[in-house]
């Protein structure tokens, strides 16, 4: 369950300069601070 998990999670970041997608290879990697100026969101799509 958590690879399925892993596999369809992505954190993403943009900015009116930049974009980021962000894979992860743990749960316990997956840490949002808050502290960036970017626009972000943890996208999770296909969880059965």
């Amino acid at each position: 369950m958590e690879n399925e998990f892993l596999q369809n999670t992505s954190l993403i970041s943009y900015s009116k300069k930049s974009y980021q997608n962000t894979k992860y290879e743990a749960i316990s990697d997956i840490e949002l601070t808050h502290t960036t100026t970017s626009k972000e969101w943890l996208n999770i799509y296909r969880i059965n």
